[in-house]
């Protein structure tokens, strides 16, 4: 029975001493929040000064890059009040930043500086990796003691580079690797995931009490699955990352965390199963990225092929077009020749004409000729009759005067 009593006091202080632990734990990492509400306003004294009087100036400083880096107020000249100043923010940005707390202008001072602090968590980490967005964005809202609301919203910006590299700097130096690895596995677009990569940022999210693990390592593999990628190792959970844990132990981490062990051996469960899906997911891919493969190879033949197709009928095109031009010489040529066959087929008709005259005029001058050619003859006869004729006269003559000439 003592023994009994014995082991319930130990438990009871150990329960009690852990739960102090624990809240600590929860608590020490976050900044002092203020929070007011509007049904203070009522019982508060109004006061007549505008904001120009409570408030001459209000700037936002940011960096080079454009991160919001300080809200800085010009108290109003000549205002001797001790004003209260609120401030709320609204927005995207309002999970990524810490409440700025009430801030209370004494006379003494002209401006006051408020530096803007990042308040980012594991999950929203792994958010920020995993977003399309470059930058966070949002309102803050300044109010004074009597709810007077300042009729401009200034607007804060954080780039997801920024509140990234924030995080990372809140990260002991000892586990930044694991951190630069899940960046790598969310941003690169050539993913290259171990089995030890995934299992140990799975044991630095118990590490930092996130308790939806399983939730951020699905995010993680979907993330890998929508980039079709082929570089993704075998996710096999090994027996030196398997939880090993003495009985005592056990029995401490139930006393303080319930459940965890299961909850890590679900987690373990979980991994191997994602294993088998993984694995036949990647020969999935490989048979794809073969199919893939054989269609660009015929794509690229298929390409070249019209390439050269293309070029002979360029070729072609141009041949035809001289073909064309050929042909429209050729009319031209053809045009000029009817043309010339019609002068000579006239001059053929002249000369036709001509040819027939000058037949009739041939027909009769042979017809002449064979006129001329009998008078000829007759004269010749008629010539030779008084050749004769004139012969037989000189005969007689002689004869005549020798009879003359003799008788003397």
């Amino acid at each position: 029975m003592k023994m009994n009593k014995k082991k319930i006091v130990i438990k009871s202080v150990t329960f009690l001493v852990s739960g102090f632990i624990i809240s600590t734990a929860f608590l020490m990492n976050y900044d002092t929040f203020s929070f007011y509400t509007e049904k203070l306003t009522g019982e508060v004294g109004v006061s007549a000064a505008n904001e120009k009087d409570i408030i001459k100036d209000i700037n936002l400083e940011t960096d080079r890059f454009g991160n919001t880096e300080t809200l800085v107020l010009q108290k109003g000249e000549g205002y001797e009040g001790v004003p209260v100043i609120y401030f709320s923010i609204d927005g995207e940005i309002e999970d990524y930043i810490l409440n700025i707390n009430p801030l209370v202008l004494n006379s003494s001072q002209s401006k006051i500086y408020i530096k803007a602090k990042s308040n980012i968590t594991l999950e929203q980490f792994i958010k920020l990796l995993a977003s399309d967005k470059d930058k966070i964005t949002g309102t803050i809202n300044i109010r004074s003691l009597n709810d007077f609301v300042y009729n401009k919203d200034y607007t804060l910006e954080f780039s997801k580079n920024y509140l990234i590299d924030k995080f990372k700097s809140q990260i002991p130096t000892e586990d930044r690797k694991v951190i630069e690895i899940a960046e790598k596995i969310l941003q690169s677009n050539q993913i290259s995931l171990s089995e030890e990569r995934l299992v140990d940022f799975a044991i630095y999210s118990f590490k930092e009490n996130e308790m939806n693990s399983i939730k951020i390592v699905k995010k993680l593999l979907q993330h890998i699955f929508s980039k079709n990628s082929t570089e993704v190792d075998s996710l096999k959970v090994s027996k030196e990352h398997s939880l090993s844990l003495q009985k005592e132990q056990i029995e401490l981490i139930d006393i303080i965390q319930p459940k965890f062990v299961d909850y890590m051996k679900d987690l373990e469960g979980t991994v191997k199963n994602l294993n088998k899906v993984i694995d036949d997911n990647i020969l999935k891919i490989e048979k794809l990225n073969g199919e893939k493969g054989i269609l660009e190879r015929k794509a690229k033949e298929l390409e070249e092929t019209k390439e050269v197709k293309n070029q002979e009928i360029e070729k072609l095109n141009k041949k035809i077009e001289e073909i064309n031009n050929d042909i429209e010489v050729l009319k031209d040529n053809n045009n000029k020749l009817d043309k010339r066959i019609s002068y000579l087929k006239e001059d053929k008709n002249d000369l036709e004409k001509s040819i027939r005259k000058l037949r009739k005029e041939k027909e009769s001058l042979l017809k002449k000729n064979e006129r001329l050619i009998k008078e000829n003859k007759e004269l010749k006869k008629e010539i030779e009759e008084l050749k004769d004729k004139l012969s037989t006269d000189n005969d007689d003559n002689t004869t005549v005067s020798g009879d003359v000439y003799g008788s003397n």
